[in-house]
């Protein structure tokens, strides 16, 4: 799992692996994106600037 600043960056991140995959002869590739759970994510400590 990755995190990143914004939708807008884990686009860019799909986009860019994605070509990256086909080029390499991978045609199938799956990516969910999934929000930040800020309750859980205060429990574990995590450091996130909003």
């Amino acid at each position: 799992i990755y995190l990143f600043e914004s939708e807008e960056t884990a686009q860019a991140y799909i986009k860019k692996h994605t070509a990256r995959l086909k080029n390499l002869g991978v045609d199938e590739v799956t990516f969910t994106l999934f929000g930040v759970n800020d309750a859980l994510t205060k429990i574990n400590h995590g450091n996130l600037c909003r």
